[in-house]
C-alpha cells in the first residue's frame, strides 16, 4: 500500500448517510453510502457489475445504509450495509482508486485507470 493511500482519519457521518476520510496527503474523500454499496469489490459484486456492464441494481432498501463498519487487518475496512450485504473488504488502496471527488474523477478519464449528524469515528490500526 502507497503512504498516501493511507488514511490518517475517516468519519461515518449517519445523518449525512456518508464515509469521510483524510488521506496522509490531505487529501480529502467523500463517500455517499449508496456509491459505496455500488462500488463493492467482492467477487459477486464484481461478477454482477462485469455481466450487466453497469452499476449495480441494491435490494429494496432506499436508501441503502451503513449498519456497521470495522477495520481489517489495519488495510481495510468491512462495512455491513442496511440491504444485508458485507461481502467486501474495501481496501484503503481500492478507496482511494474509487474516490468520487471532482479531481480524481477527471484524473481517472485522463489516465484511463480504475474505476450535524452522529458521528462514528475509526481509528486505523
Amino acid at each position: 500500500m502507497a503512504a498516501e493511500f493511507t488514511p490518517t482519519d475517516f468519519l461515518h457521518r449517519k445523518t449525512e448517510n456518508r464515509v469521510e476520510m483524510t488521506w496522509a496527503d490531505g487529501h480529502q474523500s467523500i463517500y455517499p453510502v449508496a456509491y459505496l454499496r455500488d462500488q463493492c469489490p467482492c467477487a459477486r459484486c464484481a461478477k454482477d457489475r462485469r455481466e450487466r456492464g453497469r452499476s449495480l441494481p441494491m435490494a429494496n432498501v432506499d436508501p441503502v445504509r451503513i449498519e456497521e463498519m470495522e477495520v481489517v487487518g489495519g488495510y481495510a475496512i468491512r462495512f455491513r450495509f442496511s440491504d444485508g450485504h458485507n461481502g467486501g473488504i474495501y481496501s484503503f488502496d481500492h478507496l482511494r482508486e474509487i474516490c468520487p471527488c471532482p479531481a480524481c474523477v477527471a484524473a481517472r478519464r485522463t489516465d484511463g485507470g480504475g474505476t450535524g449528524g452522529s458521528i462514528e469515528m475509526l481509528t486505523p490500526l
